[in-house]
């Protein structure tokens, strides 16, 4: 019983995005993607909860306990430019040919909204404004009372 419950907690804990991109078979050269998943936790965070002498306490945070911080910002947006880099011959700039899924807190929306402004950076079809190189990409959600997957 004592490990189910530390694998309950575990998977609780574990506040993730799943990121799937299902991308039509495009050709590189002798290889092709056809599908590509990525798994991925939320960048760094503010303390959930501190100790009584802690110096650093939740008020001392201004995003709040449990919010993604500048930091955990630039990892996830780091983290998409390298992903744009590395599947630079099958990533279109169409924010239509991919499927992001994220649990519902705010940490792990705003990380994956970090990693999408790096990994989609518009092509000249898709450029909205142009001082702005930043499009929208949708990132779908449950609400965690009804998350089976991200969530358990």
């Amino acid at each position: 019983m004592r490990g189910s419950h530390a694998f309950t907690l575990f998977s609780t804990l574990m506040c993730f995005d799943l990121y799937t991109s299902q991308v039509a078979s495009q050709s590189s050269g002798n290889s092709s993607l056809v599908l590509l998943q990525i798994v991925y936790r939320h960048g760094d965070r503010t303390p959930i909860a501190t100790f009584k002498k802690d110096p650093h306490q939740i008020p001392t945070w201004k995003e709040g306990p449990g919010e993604l911080t500048k930091l955990g910002c630039m990892q996830h947006y780091k983290l998409g430019t390298y992903l744009r880099q590395r599947y630079a011959d099958y990533i279109t700039g169409n924010p239509h040919e991919l499927t992001v899924w994220s649990s519902a807190k705010d940490r792990c929306l705003m990380s994956a909204s970090c990693h999408l402004a790096g990994m989609y950076v518009p092509s000249p079809d898709w450029v909205w404004d142009k001082d702005l190189l930043w499009q929208p990409v949708p990132v779908q959600t449950r609400p965690i009372y009804d998350d089976g997957m991200l969530v358990p």
